[in-house]
């Protein structure tokens, strides 16, 4: 079990809150690791490290990946709290994970990741990552529908297409929030987050 958060849209004053209070939420869905990525639609930031959100979030490099964008008219925001399945508990296994041209996260697990692996010839120590490699390769409705077994819930998006966000979902628990005034979106992996946080 692990926790997604993020937003897309028009940042406000609340929008670092939000997202902090999202991380502090998702944190009971895994302590192991917490990551973010924050993209102003053109180029993205990233930060991830070993530990629970609440000492993720006092780190200084956070606090700067959060504020690089602020006053921008866009952010695409990816985060993650990690409870570790596959893979050593290191800065290097956290998500989110840039995998050739995609940057994404994922909570759940892939039940042929080990097949996968060795069709694909890759070594991945997370299951999560075969994701990213097969995004690279077939489009992703090939690779939700027909390629990957699991549960998943997946926000992910293209370097090229950084104002795009697309989230797969498959039993895995999600829940969305646009502002009333359309301005923008949240996501978390369970709906008290977003009653909570917003």
């Amino acid at each position: 079990m692990c926790g997604v958060f993020g937003f897309i849209g028009k940042p406000n004053k609340k929008t670092n809150i939000a997202l902090r209070e999202l991380a502090e939420w998702n944190q009971i869905r895994g302590r192991d690791s917490t990551g973010l990525v924050i993209s102003n639609g053109k180029e993205f930031a990233f930060h991830k490290e070993v530990g629970d959100a609440i000492k993720f979030l006092k780190d200084p490099q956070t606090i700067a990946v959060m504020n690089k964008y602020k006053g921008s008219n866009f952010i695409n925001v990816i985060g993650h709290t990690r409870q570790a399945t596959r893979g050593l508990v290191t800065k290097k296994n956290a998500h989110p994970f840039r995998i050739g041209r995609f940057i994404m996260a994922h909570n759940g697990g892939i039940y042929n990741f080990d097949e996968l692996q060795k069709e694909c010839k890759t070594e991945y120590e997370v299951d999560s990552q075969i994701i990213g490699y097969l995004l690279n390769v077939f489009s992703p409705q090939e690779v939700f529908e027909n390629l990957i077994c699991g549960w998943f819930a997946v926000p992910f998006f293209e370097l090229e297409k950084q104002t795009e966000l697309t989230i797969a979902k498959h039993i895995s628990p999600l829940a969305l929030a646009v502002l009333p005034d359309g301005s923008g979106m949240y996501y978390s992996s369970l709906e008290t987050h977003l009653k909570s946080s917003l």
